[in-house]
């Protein structure tokens, strides 16, 4: 949960559609969409490290991942994805 911590302040842009989590513009880290609740992980930055650099499984990332949204970004009854194109 620490390495997640890091990125507990990201810019958030909200549209009607999705929301953006962002560290800079034009690095999308984290994207929600809110009609499925479906979030879409940056691969390499965040899903690729946890699961070579920390050995979690797929769910226990996807688990770890939305534990920590709920906790940080208020987001519940999501469920979430790793994304290499986001």
């Amino acid at each position: 949960m620490d390495f997640l911590n890091l990125y507990n302040d990201l810019d958030v842009f909200d549209s009607e559609k999705f929301i953006l989590f962002q560290r800079r513009e034009n690095e999308e880290l984290i994207t929600y969409y809110k009609k499925h609740k479906d979030v879409y992980i940056d691969y390499d930055q965040i899903w690729l490290v946890l699961e070579e650099g920390f050995g979690f499984r797929y769910d226990e990332i996807q688990s770890l991942i939305e534990t920590w949204l709920g906790d940080v970004y208020n987001l519940r009854g999501i469920k979430v994805y790793g994304n290499e194109s986001i």
